[in-house]
């Protein structure tokens, strides 16, 4: 379950970073805000507990996981919602340059139609693949949808996220660009 989890935080952060090589986005810090639902009403029970389970944890098991989501720029809130910070370099903006991504994630964009990109992906570490499909409004703000499919204990299972993304600030202060 928890390798599920991270590809879900992969895709997320894949399918933000898609929205990013836009060259008409802006560089800089941008807060992604997403709502994962899934089709197994276990993963949405966990995705829901999650703050709290982490909230449970032994202090020192609590402060690692905190520290790495930190530095991750992710942040859990109740429902299954997920917040992410990406960090876009001008020079990943000047070379349509997709961020590396967390969980061994291979992006394929489709051309871009008017504000809207669509893409796959496929991931290694944990398995998981999907689809999804980002509609820039400004550039300062996009959607993005995606859909995750990966085995969970040996079922079949289907994860959408939702998401809003908007340009924060030029600095990303402590947040590092992805892959660096």
């Amino acid at each position: 379950m928890q390798a599920f989890y991270r590809a879900v935080v992969a895709a997320a952060l894949s399918s933000s970073a898609f929205g990013l090589m836009a060259h008409t986005l802006k560089p800089g810090l941008w807060e992604i805000k997403n709502t994962v639902v899934s089709n197994s009403g276990a993963l949405n029970q966990l995705l829901s507990q999650a703050p709290g389970l982490i909230a449970g944890l032994p202090a020192d098991q609590r402060s690692k996981l905190e520290n790495l989501m930190a530095r991750q720029g992710l942040t859990l809130g109740a429902g299954g919602a997920m917040t992410a910070k990406i960090c876009m370099t001008q020079a990943m903006v000047d070379r349509n340059e997709l961020p590396a991504q967390a969980g061994n994630c291979q992006s394929s964009p489709a051309p871009r139609t008017g504000n809207t990109l669509q893409f796959s992906f496929t991931c290694s570490k944990p398995a998981a693949s999907g689809q999804g499909q980002i509609t820039i409004l400004s550039p300062e703000s996009y959607t993005v949808k995606t859909t995750v499919n990966a085995q969970v204990q040996g079922q079949a299972t289907t994860v959408n996220t939702d998401g809003t993304a908007r340009f924060v600030a030029a600095s990303c202060g402590d947040v590092r660009a992805l892959g660096q």
